[in-house]
């Protein structure tokens, strides 16, 4: 959704200025962002694999039924100096990975 939004927005922003370079300019910013948070978002795929894989592997018939589950970390993911992916918070991801 944010990426068709950015592309109109760009599109707008680009339609109301003729001036050749600042077009170029702006246009080589918007495909440069693009490319590096597609990184930030594979390289969170496969840390939560990670984690995901680690808590299968894990043996809760140590615990009892009737317990309750504390999770200590892993609640959002940083991009620079903000906490903005929710990972641990969502209850549906809680949900489905530790419902079997």
């Amino acid at each position: 959704t944010l990426i068709y939004g950015s592309i109109l927005l760009t599109y707008i922003i680009i339609l109301f200025f003729n001036n050749q370079i600042f077009k170029n300019i702006f246009i080589f910013f918007f495909i440069i962002s693009i490319f590096g948070l597609s990184q930030y978002w594979r390289d969170i795929n496969i840390e939560q694999k990670k984690i995901i894989n680690n808590i299968n592997s894990f043996s809760f018939s140590q615990i009892d039924s009737n317990s309750t589950l504390f999770v200590d970390g892993n609640m959002y993911f940083n991009l620079g100096a903000l906490s903005h992916v929710e990972f641990f918070t969502a209850p549906w991801v809680l949900d489905s990975i530790f419902k079997r």
